[in-house]
């Protein structure tokens, strides 16, 4: 998906690479493997003699006679076993203005075949220098296929362009760009850390436009740092930012912390604020949602009432009408089958089966629906004597996301199964969006550092 938001633009570039070439002046001298005077004698010997007269050849070939299956060709070789041919290539970006675009076009897939981190650095430089929207995309498109989260820091910063001066869509569009190649490598290795932590870094002095598309970068990702930055943005000042952070959170699928921070935003005075709010918990499927998606219905705005029956319609798969009496006897029936499940999986609790009480704790976990009764039914649980259970009720106060349940969890660090201390901790994370080490001293600090 990032790709295809980023193919458009590079198909774009590379064919006003390759046909500007039959146009362009004659090529300007090809600096060759021979006369590179960046090649050491130990990268010399890593490239063959023949990949190094295949380059040569090509380099000097006229566009007219560079074919798409030769391209390949030695691009495949280039890739399998010619990363001492990096050197060389580099030394092409050293004059890179003066290069055909034939020559330029070959060079930053080359590069990217290399796959060679020494590459990141010198292509942003030739990005920034470039005043030509074509190439620019081009030399984004080699980065990206470098896949090297090296390049997060070096790129993050042209995420917003100036709104002053000539051209001002082509230069939203290169921040566009510059967005998606940052997605693409927040895929790659620990780009997904790194990128927070740029984005962190950031913050302070960020603008509002930067901070819009820190969050449209970080749209749909999976990983933890992600959405806790996420959830910080809604805190922002700016109504379009805190927006853009409610779309982005409203596609990774998150079931826990982020569905309820958007929860509290669907009692904002702001007309926007609470249509966006509805529409990202609609996309989750939230059911904890649904109370207040129903009074919603009677919203004064029309844009929300409306916003509010298509998430309820999302999140139930009923066609009811805009009705609010109707969906709340719905709802009511659906709590009425959740307070039967509950009932039946709390006798089952007080049976004598000792092995059917571990499975029971953990399916009170899906009743999102009874949670406060669940809470109080598990809480006690973490003194079983049986350590399945215990563990089973660290992870089930984990799911239901009540802060009241960070205590209990913190002394349950301490317990003597290492299964019960990890699945407390592992809930703690969930709970805060934290990740301090399983020590009880440590969260202790934390809960009074927060008071």
């Amino acid at each position: 998906m990032l790709k295809s938001c980023l193919f458009p633009l590079i198909i774009g570039a590379a064919i006003s690479l390759r046909v500007g070439a039959a146009e362009s002046s004659p090529a300007p001298e090809v600096i060759t493997l021979a006369s590179a005077d960046s090649l050491d004698s130990a990268s010399e010997k890593s490239v063959s003699p023949d990949l190094q007269k295949e380059l040569d050849e090509w380099q000097t070939l006229p566009f007219e006679k560079q074919t798409d299956d030769g391209r390949k060709q030695l691009l495949r070789k280039i890739s399998e076993g010619g990363r001492g041919v990096a050197p060389y290539l580099l030394k092409q970006l050293d004059r890179f203005s003066t290069l055909s675009n034939s020559q330029k076009s070959f060079t930053l897939d080359a590069l990217a075949a290399t796959h060679d981190a020494n590459a990141v650095t010198p292509l942003v430089k030739v990005f920034v220098a470039s005043k030509d929207f074509d190439e620019q995309v081009a030399v984004l498109s080699s980065i990206q296929s470098l896949g090297k989260a090296a390049a997060i820091p070096l790129l993050v910063s042209h995420l917003e362009c100036n709104p002053e001066g000539p051209d001002l869509l082509q230069r939203q569009k290169i921040a566009d760009a510059v967005g998606a190649t940052l997605r693409s490598l927040a895929d790659k290795e620990d780009g997904s850390l790194q990128l927070v932590a740029e984005f962190n870094r950031m913050l302070p002095q960020a603008t509002d436009v930067q901070k819009i598309r820190m969050a449209q970068v970080l749209q749909a990702a999976a990983s933890r740092p992600a959405e806790d930055f996420l959830i910080t943005l809604l805190d922002e000042k700016n109504y379009v930012v805190r927006s853009a952070a409610m779309v982005a959170l409203s596609k990774t699928n998150s079931q826990m912390r982020a569905p309820n921070a958007i929860l509290n935003l669907m009692h904002d005075a702001d007309n926007n604020e609470r249509k966006e709010a509805c529409l990202a918990l609609g996309r989750l499927k939230y059911l904890p949602a649904v109370p207040r998606l129903i009074e919603l219905l009677n919203d004064r705005d029309f844009g929300v009432r409306s916003n509010a029956y298509w998430s309820l319609q999302n999140i139930s798969g009923k066609s009811l009408p805009a009705d609010p009496s109707m969906w709340t006897d719905w709802w009511a029936n659906e709590r009425a089958g959740s307070a039967i499940r509950f009932a039946a999986l709390t006798d089952q609790i007080k049976s004598a089966d000792e092995n059917m009480i571990a499975p029971a704790v953990e399916e009170l976990g899906e009743l999102f629906l009874m949670r406060k009764e669940v809470i109080d039914t598990v809480t006690p649980l973490l003194k079983s004597k049986d350590f399945c259970v215990r563990a089973a009720a660290c992870h089930v106060l984990g799911r239901m996301v009540d802060p009241k349940s960070i205590p209990a969890l913190i002394e349950m660090l301490q317990d003597s199964k290492r299964e019960v201390a990890f699945t407390a901790w592992r809930s703690l994370k969930e709970l805060t969006g934290k990740d301090f080490p399983p020590s009880v001293a440590d969260w202790h600090e934390w809960r009074r550092s927060t008071r």
